[in-house]
């Protein structure tokens, strides 16, 4: 009797440590990419990357470095302690979308999901110009909607992050230029 016990227990640490395994592996290949890279910045050459140096949320006490992103064979790449600018998106004062992303830890954008609608967000560019921008919208997708992080006729800046469960979900604030 035993011996059945010992070997069923065996079983269900083999078992589980396939599982922790499995998920881990498919945890890495996700993080913080979409499922699939948005057509237009496939298509699109990288464009030299405009130094933005600061994002600031002071109702969160956000303050971070900014650093230039880029998608390589579909993984979105990332910064361990900054937010990464997608250097195909668009720039401040551009129309179309500016999107920035960084990993869901306290240090970076961990904080995120206190936000609230209304909101400020600011921008600094290499040259000190002040850009800010007020929460319109917050969203929780899976990483196959890619619809938000699409290029826009309009200025809108699009900040996303992971969330859920194992990040398998993303979390993205959408904000407007204030006038």
């Amino acid at each position: 009797m035993r011996r059945g016990f010992g070997s069923a227990i065996g079983c269900i640490v083999g078992v589980i440590m396939i599982l922790g395994a499995y998920t881990a592996l498919s945890y890495r290949a996700t993080v913080l990419s979409f499922d699939q890279v948005p057509p237009v910045f496939a298509a699109q050459e990288e464009r030299e990357a405009l130094p933005i140096n600061q994002l600031v949320i002071p109702t969160l006490d956000i303050r971070l470095d900014i650093t230039p992103g880029y998608i390589h064979g579909g993984v979105w790449s990332i910064a361990k302690n900054k937010v990464s600018h997608l250097v195909s998106s668009a720039r401040p004062s551009e129309s179309g979308n500016i999107v920035m992303y960084g990993h869901n830890k306290r240090s970076v954008l961990g904080g995120l999901t206190d936000i609230e609608l209304g909101a400020v967000i600011e921008l600094t560019d290499a040259s000190g110009t002040l850009h800010s921008y007020r929460v319109e919208e917050m969203h929780i997708v899976t990483p196959g909607q890619l619809d938000l992080v699409l290029p826009t006729d309009q200025e809108v800046l699009t900040i996303f992050t992971c969330t859920g469960i194992f990040d398998q979900n993303r979390l993205v604030i959408r904000a407007t230029p204030l006038v």
